[in-house]
């Protein structure tokens, strides 16, 4: 049996989806690494597409813009993956988001320049914005349906554990 708010299947009648919370802490990692691992080498990546005439104050610009672009990227997309998500359930949004995270992090080796990796990055956080929301979705379900009374020490335990 699926269960169809959260699209993935359900041993038995009443119980969770026993995957849940481990395959929604990886995808939630899974953006944390993509994030964090190029962070650091984003300036001198900014300042291999800048040139020589690259000034700290260019690099510095770039680097912030570039990393606002997550949160500016999450503020955009998510309302439109969690509509999706509701339509089509958990499991399709997840799977979208992270393919399409790992797409994106494997062009960002072919771009030759600054403006490509903008819209690279805006994409890829387009993505990842299908991906946070919706694992915290999902497991906010898992727990206001199947643990008890899912009352807020619950739902707070329950979304600690995934953050």
């Amino acid at each position: 049996m699926t269960d169809q708010r959260l699209g993935f299947a359900v041993a038995s009648e009443g119980a969770p989806p026993l995957l849940l919370l481990p395959v929604a802490m990886l995808a939630v990692l899974t953006i944390s690494l993509g994030f964090g691992i190029l962070l650091p080498q984003l300036p001198a990546l900014i300042e291999r597409f800048l040139g020589d005439a690259s000034t700290l104050v260019q690099v510095s610009r770039a680097t912030g813009l570039l990393t606002a672009l997550y949160m500016a990227a999450l503020f955009v997309f998510a309302p439109f993956w969690g509509r999706l998500s509701d339509h089509w359930g958990r499991r399709p949004d997840l799977l979208i988001g992270l393919a399409g995270l790992g797409a994106t992090i494997i062009a960002v080796a072919f771009f030759e320049t600054l403006t490509a990796v903008y819209g690279d990055r805006a994409l890829r956080w387009g993505c990842a914005a299908a991906v946070t929301p919706v694992a915290l979705a999902a497991v906010m379900y898992l727990t206001e349906v199947y643990a008890g009374d899912g009352s807020p020490v619950d739902c707070a335990g329950h979304r600690g554990r995934l953050a």
